[in-house]
């Protein structure tokens, strides 16, 4: 049994493979990107994970978002239109980038924010078997994000 969990580790260790790069929200045109390998068709998250480490910042991520309240506790967070994505999907040639998506995202739902970290939900995908490069490019950086840590996470969803 501690053979099969081991084994799904090392697999799922395999099929992510990071290649992350700094992000920072608060410029134009920032680009933070990560390379995946899909063995199977499978659904991907795409989500940034904005970081901060004082309550002035936490203050204005809350000043940014309208958070939606339901029953007294917090259904979701959705932002304002402060930060404005490109998302590019592109399958890896041999000697090539293939276009498979390009979209550009203009509302992401919130789902978390504490602990110094906010979780943007960019996208779900649809891959088949291959090796792909996930990007996000601010279109708009958002002067009020200078600061604040961010990085793209692209990971398989296992639901």
């Amino acid at each position: 049994m501690a053979a099969i969990a081991l084994m799904f580790v090392f697999a799922r260790s395999l099929e992510q493979q990071p290649n992350q790069q700094a992000f920072q929200p608060g410029i134009d045109n920032s680009v933070a990107f990560q390379t995946i390998s899909v063995s199977a068709a499978s659904v991907w998250n795409v989500e940034m994970e904005i970081t901060y480490s004082d309550q002035q910042r936490q203050a204005y991520l809350d000043k940014v978002s309208r958070r939606i309240v339901s029953m007294g506790s917090a259904d979701a967070w959705r932002p304002t239109q402060h930060l404005p994505l490109m998302l590019t999907v592109s399958r890896l040639g041999h000697d090539s980038l293939q276009p498979v998506l390009e979209e550009t995202i203009n509302s992401e739902p919130f789902y978390g924010s504490g602990d110094h970290a906010g979780f943007l939900s960019i996208a779900q995908l649809q891959l088949e078997p291959g090796k792909y490069r996930v990007s996000i490019r601010t279109l708009k950086g958002d002067a009020g994000l200078s600061g604040f840590g961010a990085r793209l996470l692209v990971s398989r969803n296992w639901d």
